[in-house]
């Protein structure tokens, strides 16, 4: 293993407890669950990418996310259109 996980991990093991590690699949996948939200609650639960993939709502559903240290880890919390959730405990559900 040469890959960005092995990397990814040695660096972790030789920096911890001092560094953490985002996945942008992570995300992608909270902002995509929160555009699916927006069509839940504006659009009768239908998919519109003209009416839900706009810019501002992007940046809406960006902006319910915040990077922190939450219950000692690292972590994404998403806050929004009904969701208070960390990644974390969300993340393979």
């Amino acid at each position: 293993g040469t890959g960005k996980g092995t990397t990814c991990a040695k660096l972790m093991e030789a920096l911890a407890p001092n560094v953490a590690s985002w996945s942008n699949g992570n995300v992608f996948r909270s902002v995509t669950m929160l555009a699916c939200r927006w069509c839940d609650v504006h659009n009768g639960g239908v998919f519109d990418a003209d009416k839900v993939l706009t810019k501002d709502n992007i940046a809406s559903f960006v902006g319910m996310l915040e990077f922190g240290k939450f219950d000692g880890k690292f972590d994404i919390q998403i806050r929004g259109l009904g969701v208070d959730a960390l990644v974390s405990s969300i993340q393979n559900t």
